[in-house]
């Protein structure tokens, strides 16, 4: 159990830190900058920072200022280097400064996606494994499954499960399965195919702590999970968490059209 700066409770700092729309390494970051619990909390999303204290809204940012690669990001962090050590250790470069991709064997490719063919799966796959937290040798080299895949799908990514549902977000999939993500997560890291993610129940304890546990909407009815909540008034799970983040009462939240979402934002 862990408590913001409010006194609000949380089961774990993931909880906490999507409470705040944070992410659990930026909440680390600033938590070794000697941030205060309420800074951390209550500053907008940054969501890298460096070994100088600077901050990046994203990797690609963090990377182009000190002009190395997200595969050489992630693979040193998973091997646990400092991020001073990730960020300034000299790399293998070519006459024009341009960093060597090399595998785990040590083996040098033209590109990324050089790579990602020698290996067959794809660029995505490989990106998200190593951000899960996994080596780089198993990120090339386990086989990939049906879903495993970010498909990028216009404005919005869209994830599938072991049967072909798709679902507009990860937590949607999960709580359909009635899993949390810390679970959903903790399989992968462990090599687990999908249809075992997903099907396996989560222990009494952890399923006390999910998110797809009953609960009620504005006129008092009872809905078996967040999920099916959702679905009855047409908004996805992500749309609704959103909302009540910005203010929203929970009739509004489920009953203003996804269309007329605009009129509300700040």
């Amino acid at each position: 159990m862990v408590e913001d700066h409010l006194g609000n409770k949380f089961n774990t700092i993931d909880d906490m830190c999507e409470r705040y729309s944070i992410d659990a390494y930026t909440y680390e970051r600033r938590l070794e900058m000697g941030w205060s619990l309420s800074k951390i909390l209550s500053t907008s999303p940054i969501y890298y920072i460096d070994h100088l204290g600077n901050e990046f809204r994203t990797l690609r940012d963090l990377c182009n200022k000190y002009n190395i690669i997200w595969l050489v990001f992630y693979a040193r962090r998973n091997r646990g280097l400092s991020i001073k050590s990730i960020l300034t250790d000299p790399l293998d470069r070519d006459e024009d400064g341009s960093v060597i991709i090399k595998d785990h064997l040590g083996n040098t490719f033209k590109s990324l996606s050089s790579l990602c063919k020698k290996y067959d799966i794809s660029l995505n796959v490989l990106r998200y494994r190593l951000a899960l937290g996994w080596t780089l040798d198993k990120a090339l080299t386990y086989q990939a499954y049906k879903g495993e895949r970010v498909v990028r799908n216009v404005s919005r990514h869209k994830y599938e499960d072991h049967l072909g549902n798709k679902f507009d977000t990860l937590r949607d999939m999960c709580e359909k399965y009635n899993i949390d993500y810390v679970s959903y997560r903790n399989r992968v890291k462990q090599g687990w195919d999908l249809e075992k993610i997903l099907t396996t129940p989560v222990d009494d304890k952890k399923k006390l702590n999910a998110l797809c546990k009953k609960c009620k909407d504005h006129l008092g009815r009872e809905f078996d999970s967040k999920y099916s909540m959702c679905k009855h008034y047409g908004i996805s799970v992500s749309n609704y968490n959103n909302r009540l983040k910005l203010g929203w009462t929970l009739e509004e939240t489920l009953t203003t059209p996804i269309k007329d979402v605009h009129r509300n934002v700040r």
